[in-house]
């Protein structure tokens, strides 16, 4: 948790990090602290939904997509960072649990778009090690957007 003006409008916003259940992903909120209220939204039936509040109340809701390592051996990823520095927000999301530092590293503008993605080394050594034993594709493959 943290607070940061994202937009610049004279108001720190409040920034929550951490997973939603629903959509099993590392998950960034902000909201705006004179409009607490409600609920997120889940995915069409998903039990997590909390019933009976408004929902959508937030300023912004980032997804993190989950990694091919994690999409091998995990239920979802989370977020290991949350950090506020000058004009943008680092995150980091942790993508093996029994690997603290099996990590992608994004970095958001105001806008709250990623400005830059860095894959830490230990989640490199990972992905080596899986596909060099079949279980993964190719390094390469990734990088282009096919993981």
């Amino acid at each position: 948790m943290d607070i940061w003006d994202v937009d610049a409008d004279g108001i720190d916003d409040i920034l929550l990090a951490d997973v939603n259940n629903g959509y099993r992903s590392a998950t960034l909120v902000v909201l705006d602290p004179r409009r607490v209220a409600g609920t997120s939204s889940q995915p069409d039936g998903d039990k997590s939904q909390i019933q009976g509040l408004e929902r959508r109340k937030e300023k912004s809701v980032v997804l993190f997509s989950r990694s091919c390592i994690n999409l091998l051996f995990e239920k979802y990823n989370l977020v290991r960072l949350l950090l506020v520095k000058e004009d943008t927000i680092r995150i980091e999301t942790l993508e093996k649990r029994d690997d603290r530092d099996c990590v992608i590293a994004y970095t958001l503008d105001r806008r709250l778009t990623p400005v830059d993605v860095e894959f830490s080394d230990r989640f490199m050594e990972v992905h080596r090690q899986l596909e060099l034993e079949g279980k993964l594709h190719p390094y390469s493959e990734m990088m282009r957007g096919r993981s």
